[in-house]
């Protein structure tokens, strides 16, 4: 994560200019963006990880000190962060 004073309107900036279905110019995109992707994300209070997690946790049945969590999509694996602090 980059150490700058980014506001959310430099968060609001990234993601309207990520309109491309061009897949290079969408690699490009991302390579761009990744140093103040996750901070970009805060910044934009995006819940979705937080979601999922909470969907885990209040359906799963199993006992917590044995579940293993394999986080094998694309992103930063802040999912796979927070299910850790579950366990």
């Amino acid at each position: 994560m980059s150490d700058s004073c980014r506001t959310e309107l430099d968060a609001r900036a990234a993601f309207q200019s990520s309109n491309s279905s061009d897949p290079k110019l969408c690699v490009q995109f991302y390579d761009s963006w990744a140093e103040n992707y996750e901070e970009d994300h805060n910044l934009m209070s995006y819940r979705a990880p937080h979601l999922a997690v909470d969907f885990l946790s209040d359906n799963f049945s199993g006992s917590r000190g044995e579940a293993r969590v394999l986080d094998v999509a694309c992103g930063s694996g802040w999912i796979a962060k927070l299910v850790s602090l579950l366990l």
